[in-house]
């Protein structure tokens, strides 16, 4: 598994220089739907005019988002994997000990440990709850306190806890696969129906979970995609 430096903010910035230096443009605009029209795709962006485009790849999150945007049911998976998440910053380095419970979906991992997440000198510890299919978080005072108490049992010391972000309810995952849907070969391929329109996300595709299932539908798409447009082209 591979940590990355600075946490997700530093590949969303390098994309944008990779953008830049290739000159391709970037468009800061809400999307509210995405229709066919003749020569590929219009997407809708309130009162500005429509972008219009050959093909488009939907990275929008979840299913629901992609259903809101195309007007037509996007199939899924899996149900969604939530949690309950603490994040811990420490006045020193982070102890290596990782938990993991058994009896109760608690996680306990100390990422700074294997990249740089914290001012030097400093540790950040990441404590989640998963929360089981309907289930709603406790307060979150009970939250805290639970996941507080673990993190102390994976090593880190309370009186070392200088700031923490608490995520009452998070997205860990947009589609569990489970046997009942086919397990990863039943999630939505990247393909959406009509040619010129793909998807991706963490519950799309036969391959990877989390970041690796969105990075993986992700290259997916962009080969299908400029493989449509040779097509046209040609």
């Amino acid at each position: 598994m591979t940590y990355v430096d600075g946490g997700w903010q530093h590949l969303v910035d390098q994309l944008r220089v990779g953008l830049d230096r290739a000159g391709v443009p970037v468009v800061r605009a809400s999307a509210t739907a995405v229709r066919p029209v003749p020569d590929g795709w219009a997407i809708d962006v309130g009162e500005g005019d429509p972008i219009t485009a050959r093909t488009v790849v939907l990275a929008v999150g979840s299913p629901a988002a992609e259903s809101s945007l195309t007007g037509s049911a996007t199939p899924v998976a899996g149900p969604a994997v939530e949690a309950v998440c603490l994040d811990l910053l420490l006045d020193r380095p982070a102890p290596t000990n990782s938990a993991f419970g058994l009896d109760v979906a608690l996680y306990c991992s100390p990422h700074s440990t294997v990249a740089r997440l914290a001012p030097d000198g400093h540790g950040l510890v990441s404590v989640m709850r998963y929360l089981g299919a309907g289930e709603d978080p406790e307060d979150p005072g009970t939250e805290q306190d639970r996941l507080v108490r673990f993190a102390a049992f994976a090593g880190v010391e309370p009186a070392s806890i200088r700031d923490r972000r608490y995520l009452h309810r998070m997205t860990v995952a947009h589609g569990m696969p489970v046997a009942a849907s086919g397990g990863l070969l039943g999630r939505p391929e990247v393909r959406v129906g009509p040619a010129g329109l793909f998807r991706a996300g963490d519950w799309v595709g036969e391959t990877g979970m989390l970041a690796d299932a969105s990075a993986a539908s992700a290259t997916r798409a962009a080969v299908e995609a400029v493989a449509h447009c040779a097509k046209v082209d040609a």
